[in-house]
């Protein structure tokens, strides 16, 4: 009897510490996806604001601020993929402002 409650309490440690293993693994690997996430937004970010200051100079920092609070990726690959058409201040202006409605 005493053997058998030894084997027992000898399995609940050990199923403890797996479960604690695979926890610590799913929250690892958790991390990383988000980590890869923000690396993307802040990528996107960096290339728009970049297109902004070489084509719009100073007048830009207002829209700079703006794309630096983006943090969707859906929002920032909309932008990123129209920004480049627009020719004036404004039309950037609309291009962002349509992509976070």
């Amino acid at each position: 009897k005493e053997r058998r409650i030894y084997e027992m309490i000898e399995k609940a440690k050990r199923d403890e510490v797996s479960a604690l293993a695979g926890a610590r693994a799913e929250g690892k690997a958790e991390g990383k996806a988000e980590g890869r996430a923000e690396g993307k937004a802040e990528g996107r970010q960096e290339a728009i604001c970049m297109y902004l200051r070489a084509r719009f100079g100073d007048a830009s920092q207002g829209l700079q601020q703006q794309i630096g609070e983006i943090s969707k990726l859906e929002a920032l690959d909309k932008i990123i993929n129209k920004i480049y058409t627009a020719n004036s201040l404004e039309e950037a202006r609309a291009v962002i402002d349509g992509a976070t409605k």
